[in-house]
């Protein structure tokens, strides 16, 4: 480095320590803190608007690896996992299907939301899970699932668990990745 950068830098500090101190509008300090409080506490409803948004595409996704009660994308009921679940027996297809199903979608959403969506997601999760989970199997009985209350009841039980498992596992992997 040559001497007069170090002086021209030396100088040019000096000048920035003594101006004199200028605040920046109230109106613009405000606005700034009420964005970066948005960022940083993003609204639950928001956060499961965006996560359903997901699910849905990733859901739709997943009806081709395996169907839902009945509900493909293929036409074909033995198609993909379903033969691998429907070893399980009954209880065993079900829970599976229902823990792939929204299991699936989780570990998408735990890359795709940021750091802060994540901790609202997981903050407010057991009801957010538990609304996604059961908006889901209504869709799919809207759609002609052959669903009765029971196996309902363990398909809805393997999603929310699975799902909060995935969650868990996305945002562990998410916090591997972070630098520092």
């Amino acid at each position: 480095m040559r001497e007069g950068s170090k002086r021209n830098w030396a100088n040019e500090y000096q000048a920035f320590l003594s101006a004199r101190e200028v605040s920046p509008p109230a109106g613009l300090s405000q606005g700034l803190l009420a964005k970066i409080g948005g960022l940083l506490n993003p609204s639950p409803w928001l956060v499961f608007i965006k996560v359903s948004l997901i699910h849905a595409g990733v859901g739709l996704l997943g009806l081709l690896a395996c169907p839902q009660m009945g509900v493909s994308l293929t036409g074909d009921e033995d198609a993909g996992l379903a033969h691998l679940f429907m070893s399980l027996g009954d209880v065993g297809c079900q829970f599976a299907c229902g823990g792939f199903f929204l299991g699936s979608s989780l570990l998408a959403i735990s890359w795709v939301l940021s750091a802060e969506e994540l901790r609202v997601l997981r903050r407010f999760g057991g009801r957010q899970l538990a609304a996604l989970s059961g908006i889901s199997l209504l869709v799919l009985i809207g759609a002609g699932a052959e669903a009765s209350l029971g196996l309902s009841l363990i398909w809805l039980s393997g999603a929310i668990l699975c799902g909060i498992a995935s969650l868990e596992l996305g945002w562990r992997l998410r916090l591997a990745r972070m630098p520092g």
